[in-house]
């Protein structure tokens, strides 16, 4: 199945806003191509390198992907292979 990465800038600027996005939630596993770095109270730390593989959810509608979580936030579509 190819999937088609939708540029994700934000819950309101979704396209799926008008509906209920939870019915579209499904559990994937990603796998990171390229190093995921989050603040720490003003500290950047490594989350994930490229190549780490972890589970998380994804909303996909008719091959396309919205958006992106793991057990903790939203991830970018650029940083993401789903496997």
């Amino acid at each position: 199945m190819d999937l088609i990465m939708h540029d994700f800038r934000g819950c309101g600027l979704c396209p799926l806003v008008n509906c209920n996005c939870s019915d579209y939630k499904q559990d994937i596993k990603m796998k990171f191509v390229k190093d995921r770095w989050e603040d720490n109270w003003g500290t950047f730390v490594k989350v994930n390198r490229t190549g780490d593989i972890t589970n998380g959810s994804a909303r996909i509608k008719d091959n396309v992907v919205y958006c992106a979580s793991d057990d903790f936030d939203y991830v970018s579509l650029k940083e993401i292979e789903i496997i």
